[in-house]
């Protein structure tokens, strides 16, 4: 399957557009077929993986390592050569032939009955076949990771839709305009009811920026027992444009996976979510920012950890 996303930004309208492209090479022309497509995949495995035992030794003594690591260096293979990259999709994707589609769900798949005859050439080139589509009014939003990238992006969610929707290539329009290629992987979620995130290229009238970090170490705890290191972030996001905007700020706070390492956190303002995306340390600030309004958000970290120790970062 392939699929086509594209964004209203004045309505929010979400349109997701499913296809299909067909292609046969039998040696034979198709001429006036009728088809029944179905995104049952039976190449797919029919069992799934079993665990094997988990064994847990000691590491052999360091002289034995390393010859062990030298042998195994020398009889290493050349790496594979680097796979071919992919052509560049196109500005804009070409009108799709229409076809009347009758659509049945069940409990595992998702069957088409293309009603109207149609041709398939026997040299392997691909018909696409628009199947449907799906329509719904989008949360919109501008998120930014301020310290992994000064840049904002234009996000849309919206609820799964309903039936089964295998992965496949994704092109993404924003207002009419293409804006790039991804992979749609209708994710499932244990928590509560699913839902699709999408991006849609950078929103350039959004603009970020980072402040120097500062990154202070000293002691404390009695007699000194203890270092301390103290870590200050602040962020600046500024809307430029002319009606307000959802705004959403990610940042990674520290996350102790250690008894002997203490950490303490203060936020400004307060985060909405301080483990977004089920992710324990990564917090999100979400706010409406006003037409030509600028805001701040600092973070600010204090981690004590045992004089003599080393910190690891991961």
């Amino acid at each position: 399957p392939s699929y086509r996303a594209l964004l209203d930004t004045t309505t929010r309208k979400l349109r997701i557009e499913r296809q299909a492209l067909v292609a046969q090479a039998t040696g034979e022309d198709w001429r006036g077929v009728k088809l029944v497509l179905s995104t049952g995949q039976p190449r797919r495995n029919t069992a799934g993986r079993t665990p094997a035992p988990w064994r847990i030794g000691v590491e052999p003594p360091p002289q034995q390592q390393v010859a062990r690591e030298d042998s195994v260096a020398r009889f290493a293979m050349a790496p594979a050569p680097a796979a071919p990259v992919a052509p560049a999709a196109k500005a804009m994707a070409p009108e799709r032939p229409l076809f009347d589609v009758n659509v049945f769900q069940n409990s595992f798949a998702t069957e088409f009955d293309v009603t109207q005859p149609i041709d398939v050439p026997s040299n392997g080139q691909r018909v696409a076949m628009p199947l449907g589509q799906h329509e719904e009014t989008a949360q919109v939003a501008v998120r930014t990771s301020p310290r992994l990238e000064q840049a904002a992006y234009l996000v849309a969610e919206i609820a799964q839709p309903e039936g089964v929707w295998p992965a496949g290539a994704l092109q993404l329009y924003r207002d009419g305009a293409f804006v790039g290629s991804g992979q749609w992987n209708a994710p499932g979620n244990i928590d509560g009811p699913a839902r699709v995130t999408l991006s849609f290229g950078r929103d350039e009238l959004v603009r970020v920026s980072a402040e120097p970090e500062r990154d202070n170490q000293g002691s404390g705890g009695f007699a000194g027992s203890r270092a301390e290191r103290q870590v200050q972030r602040a962020y600046v996001v500024e809307n430029r444009h002319r009606t307000p905007i959802a705004l959403e700020v990610l940042e990674a706070a520290p996350v102790s996976v250690n008894e002997q390492v203490r950490v303490a956190t203060q936020f400004s303002p307060k985060p909405a979510e301080l483990a977004w995306n089920r992710q324990p340390g990564v917090a999100m600030w979400r706010t409406e920012l006003g037409a030509g309004l600028r805001t701040r958000f600092t973070a600010d970290y204090t981690i004590g950890y045992p004089k003599d120790a080393r910190l690891q970062d991961r």
